[in-house]
């Protein structure tokens, strides 16, 4: 066995040796394409979001306890929740560069909130409106429901490698890998500058973090499926550490659009919260949708 081992071990290591050298600026070039197209697509695409939380809630302010039960800390309480929306994506007036979740709420734990008519209805008069308030009151749509501990703005994450964007990060090859079938090689990066896109809601306080991570691309072509990011930052209860993975799929009407985010929040080595997010397959409006844009043109395509 420990021959086989060894030998395994060699031939691996020659298998390393021999793959190709990795030149990071191809895959760049396709990632910052892939970029521009989910920015010109992502306005004008809509799917049914399924989120699953597991959270642990916050200890009551006051709960008076007496005898062995004041002396041993309280158990931590465990909440679960499903809640399934209309999910697309909108700009701001004041920030048309850039692009944030809009969902609309059908159900919580099974109970109807809204038809999912009714739920689509209020995402195109939020997306058409010459007014940000609606788009910002749809921005805070899961904390109105009692969802704890949750980031967003994950799905477009992929906007952070546009061209523009590229300058705000360092690179490093992280090697090549397999997934099933396909070769994959994986791109490391670190936020030097600018903005993320990931924003958490912490007592109404909206929080921006830097970020680090890796992205994964497909060979030969190197198609984006994957990103994943780490971003931390410190509060009053010590270090809150988010961790999310974004699996890109290709849509019916080319780009990508995101197929699954896992989000999880830790505070030190404590994991405070599990989000996981499903995406059905994205319609396009004014094609496969009863919703039509008929009041807002065609925007130019994406550069070449």
């Amino acid at each position: 066995m420990r021959r086989v081992a060894i030998f395994c071990h060699v031939f691996c290591a020659l298998a390393l040796a021999q793959s190709p050298p990795i030149d990071l600026a191809p895959i760049l070039e396709r990632l910052s394409e892939e970029a521009a197209a989910f920015r010109y697509l992502a306005p004008r695409m809509l799917a049914e979001e399924r989120l699953e939380q597991m959270a642990v809630k916050p200890p009551a302010r006051f709960r008076p306890r007496i005898g062995q039960s004041a002396e041993a800390p309280p158990k931590p309480v465990v909440q679960t929740k499903v809640v399934i929306s209309e999910y697309t994506f909108a700009s701001f007036r004041e920030a048309p560069d850039a692009l944030h979740e809009m969902r609309q709420i059908v159900s919580v734990d099974g109970r109807k909130i809204r038809t999912p008519e009714k739920a689509r209805q209020t995402l195109t008069a939020g997306v058409i409106s010459a007014d940000d308030r609606l788009r910002k009151q749809m921005l805070v749509e899961l904390q109105k429901h009692g969802l704890l501990e949750t980031a967003i703005d994950f799905g477009q994450i992929i906007l952070l490698f546009s061209k523009q964007g590229l300058r705000n990060f360092r690179f490093e090859s992280g090697g090549r890998t397999r997934v099933g079938a396909d070769s994959i090689i994986t791109v490391k990066f670190e936020q030097l500058q600018g903005d993320a896109a990931l924003m958490s809601f912490e007592e109404r306080r909206v929080v921006r973090q830097r970020m680090q991570g890796s992205v994964w691309v497909r060979e030969p072509e190197f198609l984006p499926i994957r990103v994943m990011v780490v971003t931390s930052y410190v509060t009053k209860e010590g270090t809150i550490r988010d961790e999310g993975t974004v699996e890109y799929s290709e849509t019916p009407f080319g780009g990508l659009a995101p197929a699954s985010v896992v989000h999880r929040r830790y505070l030190g080595l404590e994991v405070l919260a599990e989000n996981i997010f499903r995406y059905s397959v994205f319609r396009k409006f004014g094609a496969d949708s009863e919703i039509k844009f008929t009041e807002v043109p065609d925007p130019p395509g994406p550069p070449k």
